[in-house]
């Protein structure tokens, strides 16, 4: 069995006069569309009073609607009693909009302060760097060489110096000799060519670290190097220079 459907008086009127309102809006656009283009729909006139009658309906359908809408709430309006409804407290929804007002702004405060940050490192990569004094440089590589020599550890003992077996002495001569060239091969690398300009740099400043040329540029059939050494040196000759 089928269910009934029932529709109130206000949808049926509101139904009625959604449905009078589509062939009166098609119609008018038609005849709005045949005056601007200056085409003549003849058929458009004949039916013209009937389209009329039916927008008029459709307009005071429109109308009753809309009347009765604003007649039930002015009635309900009067219908409440006076002070009936209790009072909204809006403590609350200040609080949170003052809440959400402050994060709005901490953001966009946080988002300048990041983008005055890199501008400003921006502008600081920009600007010519000053160059480092001939003290700073001589220090810098005396430290760079105290961090080698620390890499490498104590050097092993002299293998002359070891009195055990035959097979220790080899051992304790690779050991050492392995050791030598390591680190030779390290300083002639990464700083023979830098102690030899900071001397060159200091002698022309008349300052002499007394450091002999094979001691900072060790031939290749020696292959020794005593580059603690020269760290000590460069870094008392810096110590007693001028700022």
């Amino acid at each position: 069995m089928l269910d009934t459907v029932s529709i109130s008086p206000k949808g049926f009127a509101f139904l009625a006069a959604a449905l009078l309102s589509i062939p009166a809006s098609v119609v008018a656009i038609i005849y709005f569309f045949g005056v601007v283009t200056s085409l003549n729909f003849a058929w458009v006139h004949s039916i013209s009073p009937y389209i009329q009658t039916i927008a008029a309906i459709a307009v005071v359908m429109w109308l009753g609607l809309f009347a009765v809408d604003y007649i039930g709430v002015r009635r309900a309006a009067r219908a409440m009693p006076t002070g009936s409804s209790a009072p909204i407290d809006l403590a609350p929804l200040v609080e949170a909009e003052a809440q959400t007002r402050s994060r709005a702004i901490e953001a966009v405060y946080n988002a300048l302060h990041d983008n005055v940050g890199r501008t400003n490192q921006s502008i600081n990569d920009l600007l010519p760097k000053p160059e480092p004094t001939l003290k700073q440089r001589t220090t810098q590589l005396a430290t760079e060489l105290f961090s080698l020599v620390s890499k490498q550890g104590p050097e092993p003992p002299h293998p002359l110096s070891n009195r055990g077996t035959e097979k220790e002495q080899r051992e304790a001569m690779s050991t050492y000799f392995e050791w030598k060239g390591d680190t030779y091969w390290k300083y002639m690398a990464e700083f023979r060519d830098r102690v030899v300009r900071i001397d060159l740099e200091l002698a022309a400043a008349r300052i002499f670290t007394k450091l002999e040329e094979e001691e900072i540029d060790p031939p290749r059939a020696k292959r020794e190097v005593d580059v603690k050494k020269i760290a000590e040196t460069l870094l008392l000759v810096a110590n007693q220079m001028p700022q």
